[in-house]
C-alpha cells in the first residue's frame, strides 16, 4: 500500500509504502514539478504562512480572503489619516507656540482621557449585549466613530486659532468619546467576525490562529501607513492641502470598509436575516442562501425593524419584553415558550417563558414577521385573530423552513441563534398562585 503525506495546503511532501522502512521525501525536482514553483512562489508561500491561518483556505470561511483584502486597504488609509490628525493634534496642544505650556497640554490630555475612560465603561454596559448579533453593523459604525475622532483631532488647530479655547477642549473631548466608543464596539464586533471566519464550511478552524494572523497583518499595514505618511507629511505645507487629503482618505476608508463588510456572509441568524429569510420562504417556498441574504441585508439597520426581502417595512418587534398586560392569546401559547402580542397596530412584543432557547427566539420572531405580513394584507383584522392565524402558518411551515435553511448552509442549532440581544427584560413563569407564594 502506498501512503502520501501532505502539508496544510495539500501539497505532497513525502511518499512511502507499507513495505518501506523509511519515508521517502519528495525530491526537490518533484516538488518543483508538482507545484510549478519558483523562487518568487516560495517567497509568496512564506508570506502566506506568516500572515494567513494554517491550512488556508480550507481552515477559514469562503469570504475570509475577500474581507482581508478590503481590510488591508482601509487599514492603510486609516494609518495615514491618523498620522495627519496626530500632527494637527500636536499643533492644537501648542507645539511650536512659545506661549503654550507643558502643563496646559497635560491638563488637556487628562481631560480627554477622563471622558474616554468614562465612555468606555458606559458603552460596554449599554451596548455590550448587542455587539455579537449585530456584528456587521457595529463593525462599520466603529469605523465611522474612528473617522469622527480623527476629524475632531484635526479641527483643534483651527479652533485654537479662532480664539475660542472652550471649543478646542470640546473637540478634544468629543474625539476621546468617539475613539472610546470605537474601541468598545469594534472589539466585540471583531470577535464575532473572527469567530465566523474561523468556522469553515467543512471541518474546524483555529480562532486563536486567525486572531493572531489578523493582528500581525494589521501591525504590518500600520507600519506601511506610517512610512508612507512620513513621506507625505513634509509636502503638506498648507491647511487646505492637509484637510483635502484627510477628507479623501476618510472617504476612501469608509467606502472600502463598507464594501468589505458588505461581502461578509454570516451563516447565523440575527433579527434582520431571520426576517429576510422567512419573507423569501413565505413568498417562494424556497429559502435564500447566506450569500443571497448578505446581498440584500442593510448594514445600518434599525434594531427591531422587520422588513420583507423586497425592502418593504412591515413594522417592529421587541423580543424578550416584559408583559405590560395579560395578552388574550395567552392560552393559545400554553405549550410554547414565547407569547406574542400587539402593543400597537404595527408593533409586536414577544414575552419569553422560563426554559426558552434559541429556537424559541426564532419561532417568536418569525411569528411576529408573519403577523405583520397579515396585518399589511388585512388592516381591519383584530389583533387576536392575526396572532392566531399567524400561529397556524407557523406550526405548518416552521419545520420545513428550518430544514431548508440547514440545507442551504445556515447554522440552525439553538446555540447559534442571535436574535435576542443580551437577556430578556423578564421571564414568564407559569404556575398556580400557591406555587408563586412559596419561597425560593
Amino acid at each position: 500500500m502506498r501512503f502520501v503525506e501532505r502539508d496544510e495546503a495539500g501539497r505532497v511532501t513525502s511518499t512511502f509504502t507499507s513495505e518501506e522502512k523509511e519515508v521517502t521525501p519528495m525530491s526537490k525536482m518533484d516538488t518543483m514539478q508538482q507545484t510549478r514553483s519558483s523562487h518568487d512562489f516560495r517567497a509568496l508561500e512564506v508570506v502566506a504562512k506568516i500572515f494567513l491561518p494554517a491550512g488556508f483556505p480550507d481552515s477559514v470561511s469562503p469570504d475570509y480572503f475577500r474581507y482581508q483584502v478590503y481590510n488591508a486597504v482601509q487599514a492603510f488609509c486609516s494609518s495615514i489619516a491618523t498620522l495627519l490628525s496626530s500632527r494637527a493634534l500636536l499643533e492644537g496642544f501648542g507645539v511650536g507656540d512659545a506661549s503654550a505650556t507643558a502643563t496646559n497640554a497635560v491638563l488637556l490630555t487628562v481631560t480627554q482621557d477622563v471622558f474616554s475612560r468614562l465612555t468606555t465603561i458606559v458603552a460596554a454596559y449599554l451596548m455590550g449585549p448587542s455587539l455579537f448579533p449585530e456584528a456587521k453593523m457595529f463593525r462599520f459604525l466603529a469605523d465611522i466613530l474612528n473617522d469622527a475622532a480623527i476629524a475632531f483631532d484635526a479641527s483643534t488647530p483651527i479652533l485654537r486659532a479662532s480664539g475660542h479655547p472652550n471649543l478646542r477642549v470640546g473637540a478634544l473631548c468629543l474625539a476621546g468619546v468617539s475613539r472610546a466608543l470605537c474601541g468598545t464596539i469594534c472589539g466585540g464586533a471583531k470577535a464575532a467576525l473572527t469567530l465566523h471566519f474561523a468556522t469553515p464550511l467543512f471541518g474546524t478552524g483555529d480562532i486563536g490562529d486567525v486572531t493572531a494572523k489578523d493582528a500581525s497583518k494589521e501591525t504590518l499595514l500600520a507600519l506601511f501607513g506610517m512610512i508612507a505618511g512620513t513621506f507625505v507629511l513634509p509636502h503638506l505645507t498648507t491647511s487646505h492641502t492637509t484637510h483635502a487629503l484627510l477628507l479623501a482618505l476618510l472617504a476612501a476608508h469608509l467606502l472600502v470598509n463598507y464594501l468589505g463588510i458588505r461581502g461578509v456572509c454570516l451563516r447565523t441568524l440575527n433579527r434582520q436575516r431571520a426576517a429576510l429569510a422567512w419573507s423569501a420562504f413565505r413568498a417562494r417556498a424556497a429559502v435564500p442562501s447566506p450569500v443571497a441574504v448578505a446581498n440584500i441585508e442593510r448594514i445600518l439597520a434599525r434594531p427591531g425593524e422587520i422588513c420583507t426581502a423586497d425592502g418593504v417595512r412591515l413594522g417592529w418587534c421587541a423580543l424578550g419584553r416584559r408583559l405590560t398586560r395579560v395578552p388574550p392569546v395567552m392560552v393559545l401559547f400554553a405549550r410554547e415558550r414565547y407569547v406574542p402580542y400587539f402593543v400597537e397596530p404595527r408593533r409586536i412584543a414577544v414575552g419569553l417563558k422560563a426554559g426558552h432557547d434559541g429556537m424559541d427566539h426564532l419561532r417568536g420572531w418569525v411569528h411576529a414577521a408573519e403577523a405583520l405580513e397579515l396585518r399589511r394584507a388585512n388592516p381591519a383584522m383584530r389583533d387576536e385573530e392575526i396572532i392566531g392565524r399567524a400561529y397556524e402558518v407557523l406550526c405548518a411551515r416552521i419545520d420545513g423552513f428550518v430544514d431548508e435553511m440547514r440545507r442551504e448552509g445556515w447554522r440552525m442549532e439553538a446555540k447559534d441563534m442571535e436574535l435576542l440581544s443580551g437577556v430578556p427584560e423578564a421571564v414568564i413563569w407559569e404556575g398556580s398562585a400557591e406555587q408563586e407564594k412559596r419561597p425560593l
